[in-house]
């Protein structure tokens, strides 16, 4: 570690944001403190608060990076205006990123859903961000003058995909036919877009 007096506010958030990423990606968001991450980077808890407004905001700015990442890889999915074709490739990217970043994503869907934090601006573009690209995707099923059913139903979709993701590899639901979550998922995808 550098001495103190060669890292700049910027450089020490960076450092402090990428500890904390560390510490989510290797540990979980249980194993995330203020301490940590300030013992880790060689500063005190009180620089830690410094820099971001408080624990939350810390958490938030990982987030918003993990929101980015997700939305860069979902960036390189070519929309071809096959609703339903369009849409697994969609979940096949979100499930790939899910794989690669577990604790990151769980950090994301249990810190990102708290009702008693205020999600910064920027959290929530990115999070409509990944939100326009399903509603791109499944816009073929829909007339011109249906574009708030297409918003809803994108965020039905996202929503329901979530708790099968969220569920563990070991739920009897899953376990009991030999189902993989990938297989649900797609099911979900396949039965409701059809629906439309």
């Amino acid at each position: 570690m550098a001495r103190r007096a060669d890292h700049s506010r910027d450089d020490l958030t960076e450092i402090a944001l990428a500890t904390a990423t560390r510490i989510i990606e290797t540990e979980g968001l249980q194993s995330l403190t203020t301490r940590k991450v300030a013992a880790e980077i060689g500063y005190s808890p009180g620089t830690i608060y410094n820099l971001f407004e408080d624990f939350d905001a810390l958490i938030s700015r990982v987030n918003i990076r993990t929101m980015q990442k997700f939305n860069a890889s979902l960036g390189k999915v070519q929309l071809t205006g096959d609703a339903i074709s369009d849409a697994k490739e969609i979940l096949q990217v979100y499930l790939d990123f899910i794989s690669m970043n577990p604790s990151l994503w769980a950090s994301n869907i249990t810190h990102g859903s708290r009702e008693d934090i205020q999600q910064p601006a920027e959290f929530l573009q990115e999070l409509d961000k990944a939100f326009q690209k399903v509603e791109a995707a499944i816009a073929p099923l829909f007339d011109a003058d249906s574009k708030r059913e297409a918003w809803i139903s994108a965020r039905v979709l996202w929503a329901s995909l979530q708790g099968i993701v969220s569920m563990p590899a070991n739920a009897r639901i899953i376990s009991e036919k030999s189902m993989t979550t990938k297989e649900m998922a797609e099911n979900l995808v396949d039965k409701y877009l059809r629906g439309i």
